[in-house]
């Protein structure tokens, strides 16, 4: 498996796509995010909040 095989999907509180993110991609609004793989293929992402974006 290498980084094009998969794909983050981020979903909003009433359920519509966001984002769908592939390794190394940036999201801008209404996060920042990046995407990242390890050797074993297992992912992490990196969420920056924007201001004016409230965290629950």
């Amino acid at each position: 498996m290498n980084n094009t095989d998969f794909e983050l999907f981020l979903f909003g509180a009433a359920g519509e796509e966001i984002a769908c993110l592939a390794a190394g991609e940036v999201f801008e609004a209404p996060h920042r995010m990046t995407v990242s793989f390890d050797a074993n293929a297992r992912y992490s992402f990196r969420a920056y909040l924007n201001s004016g974006y409230r965290r629950n």
